[in-house]
């Protein structure tokens, strides 16, 4: 018996911990920024939304993925139906109601604008300055990200998103 829990330890430590991104609030974000400029990640997603759960449980959880968002990005989960009112650049942003039970949040759909409809998941990248530089709607595999997310880290201006294979869309 004295055996197994040295035994039960050894194999938990034998399994590697899965990578996991380091997010923020906007609320946080200004001190953050001011302490140590970064770009921000803003991803927007609901709670019912097939391809934002699975995009959460692979892309923004590939090793190379998070090892990027978080050394050189801020990024921020919004889930674009919470309720809660959230203060960013000095302005309070709200939930609007639209219709019995559905609505969206000011901020969500700021960030979203140009967009014809809502659709999620979608992400923005933000510049130091809160400027929007990159909006995407829509999931994106691991590959896909890491490739955007390196050429935002590295400056250029021409980041897009790889074009999805044949057989994923």
């Amino acid at each position: 018996m004295r055996f197994l829990i040295p035994l039960a330890f050894s194999l938990c430590l034998a399994h590697p911990a899965f990578a996991q991104v380091r997010y923020t609030t906007f609320e946080k974000l200004d001190s953050a920024v001011q302490a140590a400029p970064r770009k921000t990640f803003v991803f927007i997603h609901t709670s019912w939304c097939a391809y934002c759960n699975m995009m959460e449980h692979t892309t923004l959880q590939d090793k190379p993925v998070v090892q990027l968002l978080n050394s050189c990005f801020y990024s921020i989960s919004l889930d674009a139906e919470q309720k809660q009112s959230i203060l960013f650049k000095g302005k309070t942003y709200a939930f609007e109601p639209q219709g019995v039970s559905s609505g969206q949040h000011q901020l969500a759909a700021l960030l979203m604008k140009g967009e014809k409809a809502a659709l999620y998941p979608s992400f923005v990248l933000l510049d130091e300055q809160y400027r929007i530089i990159y909006r995407y709607g829509g999931y994106v595999s691991s590959k896909q990200l890491l490739h955007l997310l390196q050429r935002a880290c590295a400056g250029q201006k021409d980041i897009t998103v790889l074009p999805q294979p044949d057989s994923v869309k």
